[in-house]
């Protein structure tokens, strides 16, 4: 019964990276899809990992 605790509190952390992952896809199929906006800015406070993620989630949709 000891890997229970460890598996649900591993669970919140990876459900997080997921939601953030579809948020950031779906904002970025918004600005390919709006041909007149060609950057997108955000001033939500992300730690340098979460950064990583939306930027190689980028990477993989064409942008930089």
């Amino acid at each position: 019964m000891p890997s229970q605790p460890e598996e649900a509190s591993s669970r919140p952390s990876a459900s997080l990276a997921n939601d953030i992952a579809v948020e950031w896809k779906q904002k970025l199929i918004t600005l390919l899809d709006d041909e007149s906006k060609q950057e997108l800015i955000s001033r939500e406070k992300k730690d340098r990992r979460e950064f990583q993620q939306i930027a190689a989630l980028a990477s993989k949709m064409g942008l930089y």
